[in-house]
């Protein structure tokens, strides 16, 4: 039997027992579904349907915390003596610094915790509470106090608007930021002055380090994100395959192969560093490029292949699938940053095609 029929089996014991919480489950984590008292600092009075989120594993060991937990739970209520901070919940006193420790509990209770879980919540959470004076009683004034302190219109304000409104909810304040997030988009964000691709190989050659001078390229030849230069398999007839990074295992056409084959990228060599993640490793290209005092940065190099992706008449789904997201983030990102040179090249490759249809 599944897992979802032992979890059917499990609520129907519950069921049978006059016992009125059941199990559910969200992709491979359960969780409690009962009619429990208000968590702290909430505005609703009286008791509602709500879920704990018990971070235990949908497997048949887990199936049996999770049904034992059930039970606890319908003693703690008969009794009046069920509590939420013994389920991660900060009490409406609660510190900054108190909220956020629960607020992280909860976070990892629902999702593995992973490099790559830990890397999206320092980036998406924490960099903004660090943001909050931690040692004073959490309120809505001093969530929209630190919203506000941030620039209007930006990625960062948009972030803390997300992560401050998230904290919020958890911790049962009525606190709603999303008037503040403002009008960012990445369309709104001014193009970049990419550089020339004669000025991409003009600077590959001044670098002395072959390990250095391997990954530049590497990271060039195939617009790669900076830490994925650390996750590449192999290189081979043009083509990079990658083990894994943000967003999961993919393949990459170098656009131009003459810069793969002339700069022996088949030879695996990359810098010798240390990390704990994908944030880690990406900082390690990032330093070595304010190093070498480049005047472009490493994601430019990823943008230029995203431009000459443009410039060789690729379609915008495979340029997409190829540089790891989606097609919509490519046309709102990347395609927002083609200048009217870009354009006017790519228009005159598909007039010169003499396999194009004749004007009638």
């Amino acid at each position: 039997m599944d897992i979802q029929g032992k979890i059917n089996q499990a609520n129907g014991r519950l069921k049978a027992g006059k016992i009125p919480i059941r199990i559910g489950r969200s992709g491979d984590r359960l969780w409690l579904r009962a009619t429990l008292p208000p968590k702290p600092g909430s505005t609703t009075p009286h008791r509602h349907q709500q879920r704990i989120y018990l971070g235990v594993p949908a497997t048949a060991a887990g199936l049996k915390r999770a049904e034992a937990e059930a039970r606890a739970i319908a003693s703690a209520l008969t009794l009046d003596k069920f509590d939420w901070a013994d389920y991660g919940h900060a009490p409406r006193t609660a510190t900054v610094s108190d909220a956020i420790a629960a607020f992280e509990q909860d976070y990892f209770s629902r999702r593995r915790r992973t490099a790559k879980s830990e890397l999206t919540f320092r980036t998406d959470y924490q960099a903004i509470f660090r943001k909050l004076p931690h040692n004073r009683p959490l309120s809505p004034e001093l969530l929209k106090q630190t919203a506000l302190a941030t620039e209007p219109d930006t990625k960062t304000r948009r972030r803390a608007c997300m992560a401050l409104g998230a904290l919020a909810k958890f911790s049962g304040l009525d606190c709603d930021l999303s008037p503040l997030a403002g009008q960012y988009s990445p369309r709104r964000v001014q193009p970049r002055n990419l550089p020339p691709d004669t000025l991409i190989a003009e600077w590959r050659d001044r670098i002395q380090s072959p390990e250095w001078q391997w990954a530049y390229g590497a990271i060039a030849t195939f617009g790669l994100r900076p830490h994925e230069v650390f996750l590449i398999e192999a290189i081979d007839g043009g083509i990079c395959t990658l083990t894994g990074g943000k967003t999961g295992p993919r393949k990459v056409w170098a656009l131009y192969p003459e810069w793969g084959d002339g700069w022996g990228l088949a030879q695996k060599n990359p810098p010798q560093c240390s990390g704990r993640d994908n944030g880690d490793f990406g900082h390690r290209v990032s330093q070595f490029f304010r190093r070498l005092d480049c005047p472009f940065r490493a994601y430019d190099l990823r943008h230029c292949w995203a431009r000459r992706a443009i410039e060789f008449g690729l379609d915008i789904s495979l340029a997409a699938a190829q540089l790891g997201h989606s097609v919509k983030i490519h046309a709102d990102l990347y395609q927002a940053w083609i200048g009217d040179d870009v354009h006017q090249r790519a228009y005159r490759i598909c007039l010169g095609n003499p396999n194009r249809p004749p004007a009638p």
